[in-house]
């Protein structure tokens, strides 16, 4: 044996060098250990993300809440009776509100199990959801030339607002704040390019938007669409439009809002036809309140419809604000894209 080697009771003869291995095998474990233990974890949790993806579309996909009528004069006998999902308010001046969600994720991944149907196996299929646009519909059409328009996706909407118009507009539901800003955002764009100012654009007495004297407008809102129309005064008087979702008119409203001679018309049309009626008096109204001032009654509007052509005319006898009697003739068109009705109207100069 070495003067270098040592002995111990088991026989196992130990030299300098394997002492000096041992310590710096143990420090090697001690600093890589912590580091493995940590990738473990981190692949873990990477894994349980992954699979998040593809759960339940339900998880990842907002809901559409109910509507509500959030400003404007209300015709209260149709109020009584509306559906829940959808308002039948007449907004003086040119606003309509109507909230609701956005639309389903269209990136989201559908999840279907396979026991339905025939299929028994209990595997789970992965199907790509539905594809869903958010694109806006374009809606310069519905105006003569002059007119200036906006329609935006409520995925696209801005919460723009200026301080004296969130001073003004109050507290309010989150859905009223962004239906506001999108209108006002959109609205002060367009004033923009007739004026080149971007003013405040507050509330009237009656909710109407107040809109510069050298400006006529009009805002409405829907459930996933903000649409706005604007022109110089000087070119168009007064002008309004309306959205509302594609669907039949609730048929506990069809006879407060349409006419016997509407109702006979519309008899053998596709159920959404009474509900373009309905949108058509709405931007009438919208159109006719700065002159009238006062409150036009659904059935003081009558409509005839060119189906064809996608256009109509209507007759309006009232009495104005000086218990006068009004009678105005709008001629206007109307557009069926996105799920959505959009109807304008336009009094000339």
């Amino acid at each position: 044996m070495t003067d270098n080697a040592q002995s111990t009771d088991t026989g196992i003869v130990k030299t300098p060098a394997a002492q000096t291995i041992r310590p710096a095998w143990k420090l090697t474990l001690f600093v890589l250990y912590p580091l493995l233990m940590e990738h473990t974890a981190m692949t873990i949790a990477f894994n349980q993300a992954l699979s998040s993806t593809t759960g339940d579309p339900a998880d990842n996909v907002a809901g559409n809440p109910d509507s509500n009528s959030e400003n404007g004069p209300v015709n209260d006998a149709t109020a009584q009776h509306a559906p829940t999902n959808r308002t039948t308010s007449h907004t003086a001046g040119a606003e309509s509100s109507r909230s609701g969600g956005p639309l389903p994720n269209a990136t989201a991944t559908a999840k279907r199990s396979k026991t339905t149907g025939s299929n028994t196996s209990g595997e789970e299929e992965f199907l790509p959801a539905p594809q869903l646009t958010t694109a806006a519909p374009d809606i310069s059409g519905l105006f003569p030339a002059g007119v200036l328009t906006l329609c935006e996706h409520q995925a696209s909407w801005s919460t723009d607002i200026t301080p004296d118009e969130r001073e003004q507009l109050g507290d309010v539901c989150e859905k009223r704040f962004a239906e506001f800003c999108a209108g006002r955002s959109q609205a002060r764009r367009l004033i923009a390019m007739i004026n080149g100012t971007a003013q405040p654009l507050l509330i009237g007495d009656y909710r109407q938007p107040l809109w510069p004297a050298d400006v006529s407008g009009s805002i409405s809102h829907s459930d996933h669409f903000c649409a706005v129309a604007v022109a110089p005064k000087s070119q168009v008087a007064d002008l309004g439009i309306d959205v509302e979702t594609c669907e039949a008119l609730d048929p506990d409203v069809v006879e407060l809002v349409l006419t016997d001679n509407e109702i006979e018309q519309t008899e053998n049309s596709e159920d959404w036809v009474r509900k373009l009626i309905f949108s058509i008096k709405e931007s009438n109204y919208k159109c006719c309140y700065s002159r009238v001032r006062a409150f036009i009654d659904f059935k003081q509007c009558e409509v005839s419809l060119d189906l064809a052509n996608q256009c109509y005319v209507s007759e309006i006898h009232c009495v104005d604000a000086n218990q006068r009697d009004v009678h105005m003739q709008l001629k206007g068109k109307w557009l069926v894209d996105a799920g959505h009705i959009f109807s304008s109207a336009v009094l000339s100069v």
